[in-house]
Formats: C-alpha cells, structure tokens, sequence
C-alpha cells in the first residue's frame, strides 16, 4: 500500500469521543446497576480474573474509563 493510500486510510478516522474526559462527571453519576452489568458481562469474557470482588473505581480504571481520576 502505498504511502498515499495510508495517508487517506488514517484520514478517515475521527477522534474517540468515548476517550475524552467528561470534566465534572463523579462515580455517583453513574448507574450502579449499569455498573455491576458492566462487571458482570467483563468477568464472563475473562473469568478468574478476580473482577468480581474488585472495587469500582479500579474496575473502572483497569477498563480505561477513568484516567487520571477523571471519568472518560
């Protein structure tokens, strides 16, 4: 391919809205039972991993939807 061609490919793509940092949104704004779903679904992709007993903040953390303390 050539250089050209992945120039326009790379060009295509937008930014990951789902990357950003909501400013002022805290942990309580979420759904609980959202979040437990969320940790459901997760532990049954990757049982044994000890994510059912994992805080939330830190499951959270570990899935990349907190960074620097701030939910994305």
């Amino acid at each position: 391919m050539s250089d050209e061609q992945l120039r326009l490919i790379h060009n295509e793509t937008g930014p990951d809205f789902s990357a950003e940092l909501c400013l002022g949104a805290k942990l309580s704004d979420l759904d609980p039972e959202a979040m437990e779903l969320f940790r459901t679904l997760w532990e049954r992709k990757s049982p044994g991993r000890g994510l059912a007993t994992r805080p939330i903040e830190q499951l959270l953390a570990d899935a990349e939807l907190v960074v620097g303390g701030q939910l994305t």
